[in-house]
């Protein structure tokens, strides 16, 4: 068996279908499923099993589909590390939701002068599925908001945020005489926050909680942009990370309201142990580093 044949009984698992998984792979649909024949006749079991329209792993075939992927995600691992000492083609960088708007540019530029044959690609994810995406070896580094232990990963603490209040420097807070806002003097203007279960809300809402406090925003999103574009359209207050607004209060588009509360959160960089540093992963780890800190 080669690891053609792993590839392929594993596309074929992820979507159900031979004839999916033909053209995510540019097969024939019979060529396909001649592969997945030659997997059976060769351990002599049953891989699959039709359920309707769609293909079921049996038993067998689900913990084949585990142990293939560790083959497949440990090969990447290999050819990783014996191109060592050439240049990469192409680097992913992931990152929690909102940061990859507050820093990609910045880091693309500056990565694109210094390796220009080098394609850095950006994946914006929550923080638990970007740490799925660097286990399996499809980001090649992620700077997160939150981790979980995972003894393939190394995690760096490289850096303590603030969420504050910012708003457009039109806004008129109804509150206007009595600065600093607390949470309660907060929770009676026009907010713009994230959804429920997102980190920056579940660090405001505890806030709130603690002071007894009920926050009824005028809009909700799952999108840093969108808050951050509303505010900037004057249609409220959000709160957000500093390093995500830094260059619109540099510039003046955005202006901070002081308020009585100012809860700080820790980012990682993450990335697997067992791969070795490329030059131009150790760049981008060094861009990280000096940006949040400038």
């Amino acid at each position: 068996m080669t690891l053609h044949h792993l590839q392929v009984f594993c596309s074929v698992c992820e979507e159900g279908s031979m004839t999916k998984a033909a053209v995510k792979l540019n097969m024939t649909q019979p060529g396909v499923s001649r592969i997945i024949s030659e997997l059976e006749g060769h351990y002599k079991v049953i891989l699959f099993l039709r359920k309707g329209r769609s293909l079921m792993p049996t038993p067998q075939g689900s913990q084949f589909y585990h142990d293939s992927k560790l083959v497949l995600q440990e090969f990447h691992r290999q050819e990783m590390n014996i191109r060592q000492g050439q240049r990469l083609s192409s680097v992913v960088f992931g990152c929690t939701t909102g940061l990859g708007f507050a820093i990609g540019s910045v880091l693309a530029n500056d990565f694109k002068k210094k390796f220009p044959a080098c394609r850095l690609s950006f994946c914006d994810n929550t923080s638990r599925n970007i740490q799925h995406m660097v286990v399996k070896g499809e980001c090649n580094l992620a700077m997160v908001q939150n981790v979980w232990d995972d003894d393939k990963l190394i995690e760096e603490a490289f850096y303590t945020d603030r969420l504050i209040a910012v708003a457009s420097p039109s806004y008129q807070p109804r509150n206007s005489l009595k600065e600093p806002l607390g949470i309660k003097d907060l929770a009676r203007e026009d907010l713009l926050l994230m959804e429920k279960g997102r980190t920056t809300r579940n660090m405001i809402e505890k806030i709130a909680v603690d002071k007894k406090v009920t926050l009824d925003p005028i809009w909700t999103s799952a999108a840093v942009a969108n808050l951050k574009e509303l505010a900037l359209q004057n249609r409220g207050i959000t709160v957000i990370f500093e390093i995500m607004v830094r260059r619109e209060l540099r510039n003046g588009m955005l202006v901070r309201i002081p308020t009585t509360f100012s809860p700080t959160k820790t980012f990682y960089l993450i990335r697997r142990k067992d791969t070795w540093i490329s030059e131009e992963v150790e760049y981008l780890l060094s861009l990280c580093r000096q940006y949040v800190h400038s």
